[in-house]
């Protein structure tokens, strides 16, 4: 037996897993998105901290990519540590609404590409995750750089 065939025997099951998926969700809507470019893209273990994909552009640059992902407009992308620039060279930002156990519908999904320094950048403007965080939390909208949305050309 296999996932499918146990969604499909347990519907609330499927519902339960597509409401947990954004993260990886994101990683194969980014991975698509630069195929679309040109770019071989191999999907990482969930192991490695800031390295979802590893890209090779057109031209032959090899680096590192991480995504994170949202469902929601209000809500920030929860990074738990500093973006490290040792670890990865960009951070994909997606915007993919959707419902809990549902899909998001392709032409709503948006990215916003940004430099790992640029991510770290935004993610020092955060609050703490909570009262008393000695770490910050997310990366909020309103400190996304103006220039980032659909800003593949930064790979």
């Amino acid at each position: 037996m296999n996932i499918r065939e146990i969604a499909e025997q347990q519907p609330e099951l499927l519902a339960a897993i597509l409401a947990a998926s954004s993260g990886p969700l994101g990683e194969v809507l980014v991975a698509r998105a630069l195929q679309r470019l040109g770019c071989g893209v191999f999907v990482l273990s969930n192991n490695w901290r800031q390295r979802d994909l590893r890209v090779v552009t057109p031209a032959g640059r090899e680096l590192f990519v991480e995504t994170k992902t949202v469902r929601g407009r209000s809500s920030p992308w929860i990074v738990n540590a500093p973006p490290d620039p040792a670890r990865s060279q960009v951070w994909v930002l997606v915007y993919a609404p959707r419902e809990p156990d549902a899909l998001p519908r392709e032409e709503d999904v948006r990215f916003f590409v940004l430099t790992t320094e640029e991510a770290l950048e935004a993610w020092k403007l955060s609050p703490p995750a909570s009262a008393g965080a000695q770490i910050k939390g997310d990366i909020r909208w309103s400190n996304l750089p103006a220039d980032c949305e659909g800003a593949f050309h930064k790979l």
